[in-house]
């Protein structure tokens, strides 16, 4: 769909690694994820963690996608 959503405070779940409890703010524009802001760092994630989204958007319109952690301890 056209136009430009955020939505917030998206929980994260990791595909890779033990940590728990992360969100996030995720941009999307014109159907396309353009950007996301973690709100909470959540614990136990490590450099090299990879996150996804639990869900967000509509039943109908769903996003996937995933980004590795790089923190700077």
């Amino acid at each position: 769909s056209a136009g430009s959503f955020t939505f917030t405070g998206v929980g994260l779940t990791a595909v890779t690694g033990r940590g728990t409890d992360a969100t996030a703010d995720i941009t999307v524009l014109d159907g396309v994820a353009i950007a996301a802001t973690v709100r909470s760092g959540g614990k136990n994630y490590v450099v090299g963690d990879v996150l996804k989204p639990l869900a967000i958007g509509t039943k109908e319109h769903k996003f996937l996608f995933f980004w590795d952690l790089n923190l700077r301890c």
